[in-house]
């Protein structure tokens, strides 16, 4: 069972523009298309199975119960979450299609990415940081679920209203970024709260 469960992750990840994966994603686009509003489908758990899909009004399945959590459809997004022991939530159309990839860590900062999208923010303006579970290292992740910095942080915090994040880098030492990943304060510090004041006083 774990085999299967950890295979069937793997795809899933895969399935998304990844930068580990060799396949080419020819429907990016396609996949965060809003097909209808998702208003007449109703979540719904399945007891055998203990997973969540959504019906109809008259009661059948369209899409099969599949997700280990999953809330009703607002603006034709429904924010899912993957089934298996990681926190992998993203959110689906109407057609059971990603429109944010499952890399998210929470359902409330897939809400987050959701309402990022439906301001029209631009790609990058807003970033979560996020583990890669294939390598167990930290990236940042933008609104669409991709990854706007690769994971090669062994530790990386949120951004601050500056536009900075505090970062570990695989050698053990800290520092910050800006959201293009290029260092503002180098990574030299043996801890985080040493590159908090140096963020303080570089900045505040």
């Amino acid at each position: 069972m774990k085999k299967i469960s950890f295979l069937f992750i793997t795809l899933a990840l895969y399935a998304c523009n990844n930068a580990y994966s060799p396949l080419v994603d020819v429907e990016k686009f396609e996949r965060y298309d809003v097909v209808d509003s998702g208003e007449d489908l109703l979540c719904q758990r399945e007891n055998l199975t203990e997973m969540y899909g959504y019906v109809r009004a008259d009661g059948s399945w369209a899409i099969q119960p599949q997700y280990k959590m999953a809330y009703n459809f607002q603006n034709g997004r429904a924010v899912v979450q993957m089934w298996n022991t990681t926190p992998h939530w993203g959110a689906i159309n109407t057609e059971n299609k990603w429109n944010i990839c499952p890399r998210f860590r929470s359902s409330s900062n897939v809400n987050s990415a959701v309402k990022s999208i439906e301001d029209g923010r631009l790609q990058g303006v807003e970033l979560w940081s996020t583990e890669n579970p294939l390598t167990g290292t930290y990236g940042y992740l933008d609104h669409f679920g991709e990854w706007a910095l690769f994971p090669r942080f062994k530790t990386a915090y949120q951004f601050d209203g500056l536009g900075h994040a505090v970062v570990q880098e695989m050698t053990g030492f800290w520092g910050a970024i800006d959201k293009k990943g290029e260092y503002v304060v180098p990574a030299t510090f043996t801890n985080s709260s040493d590159v908090n004041w140096a963020l303080d006083h570089l900045y505040n």
